[in-house]
């Protein structure tokens, strides 16, 4: 059952999502394009003609840094109110009284949407690669291989630094990939927490997850000062590996409780509209 969960809900998000990528790696290809062949050094007739590619130009580059801001926020929140939406509006009537439990609606749900925010960072970050890399080649004149040669030409004591720091490197990037996990989760856990109210429930989960991040913010803060002590207070490397490791645990520890907490509204807290 889990999987035919996991179907209905990819078949009816992969829109949103398949659309905003297309539009982004469109305009990232366009920008590619123009630096390739250096339009705004081209010789135009008249100065009305060059103001007109110029004024062309810069709306393009609004729209392309516009397009990936809007789908990176979009992608985020859309996944936000469809939860409520689904599950806890007249919807959930229908999605509650399937034969699944809490646990495999929030599973369904979550992989989607985590799913989607990954494919969202690819397509965010190739889409940026396409336009440098046409500024590179078109610009400064650069083959992707040159291009490639460059990052050879990094010391090789850095390259040992960073091997005797590799536990931090691995703690870095393990938070990295687990950050948009937790921020779903937090985003499900304050839907959760709003719609245990009467009224205006999305208007409070709003709310909330508002609140959720200032709270986590202020936590991150407060953790810290004990951190700082071990990241600067011992030998520097040893210091960052601690501090990295401890930092990964405690994001480990966020998400297992987070989940937790969702189940726990959804199998003991249901509260339809």
């Amino acid at each position: 059952m889990l999987g035919k969960l996991f179907k209905f809900e990819w078949k009816d998000t992969y829109l949103v999502g398949t659309i905003s990528s297309i539009v982004v790696l469109v305009l990232a290809v366009i920008g590619a394009v123009i630096f390739q062949t250096n339009l705004w050094e081209m010789d135009f007739e008249s100065e009305t003609a060059a103001a007109i590619m110029e004024t062309t130009i810069s709306f393009y580059f609004i729209m392309y840094m516009l397009s990936i801001m809007a789908m990176a926020i979009v992608m985020r929140y859309y996944f936000f109110y469809r939860y409520y939406k689904n599950l806890f509006t007249d919807h959930g009537y229908l999605m509650n009284t399937l034969p699944v439990t809490g646990s495999q609606l929030l599973k369904a749900k979550l992989l989607v949407a985590l799913i989607w925010q990954y494919i969202t960072w690819i397509v965010v970050y190739f889409a940026i690669f396409i336009l440098v890399f046409g500024v590179l080649s078109g610009v400064a004149d650069l083959s992707f291989a040159e291009i490639i040669d460059e990052f050879k030409e990094i010391p090789v004591e850095l390259y040992r630094e960073m091997g005797e720091g590799a536990p931090f490197l691995f703690s870095m990037m393990a938070i990295i990939l687990l950050s948009p996990l937790t921020e779903i989760l937090i985003m499900y856990a304050a839907v959760g927490i709003g719609q245990l109210c009467k009224k205006h429930k999305f208007l409070i989960s709003v709310l909330i997850l508002v609140g959720l991040y200032l709270a986590r913010a202020f936590l991150m803060n407060l953790a810290m000062i004990p951190l700082n002590f071990i990241l600067f207070g011992v030998d520097s490397v040893w210091g960052f590996n601690v501090g990295g490791i401890i930092a990964l645990l405690a994001v480990i520890a966020l998400i297992i409780g987070l989940w937790y907490a969702n189940r726990f509204f959804l199998e003991k807290k249901l509260n339809l509209e």
